[in-house]
């Protein structure tokens, strides 16, 4: 009877810490959204996102680059490095990295009540 017990105990707690991992929240904010540097490209190549959200560019590849836009820029972004811009006004950006100009991107941001 200990025994069943015992086990039905260590079972619940399995069930309980499966049940708690489940139900986490990541580190990365609802209104932030990424976009990773990996190959000499930008992936994705596109992102529509709403006023006030934020964006960021995480550098994947074995090179350095940069994000590189009209209204923002980046510094150098070597391995691992990541930078983050907020946008608080509806429109189109494109950007493109200084040191490889054929990798370009763009961010639509769109209102946030969608009209």
């Amino acid at each position: 009877m200990r025994n069943r017990r015992s086990l039905m105990i260590g079972l619940l707690t399995i069930i309980l810490l499966a049940v708690v991992s489940a139900c986490s929240t990541s580190n990365t904010p609802a209104n932030q959204n990424i976009v990773n540097i990996q190959g000499n490209q930008f992936s994705p190549v596109e992102i529509t996102i709403k006023k006030g959200d934020s964006i960021t560019w995480t550098n994947k590849d074995s090179v350095g680059h940069t994000i590189v836009s009209t209204t923002f820029q980046s510094t150098m972004l070597e391995t691992g490095q990541s930078f983050t811009q907020a946008f608080s006004t509806v429109g189109t950006y494109e950007y493109h990295c200084s040191v490889h100009p054929s990798m370009v991107g763009k961010v639509i941001v769109t209102s946030s009540t969608g009209y």
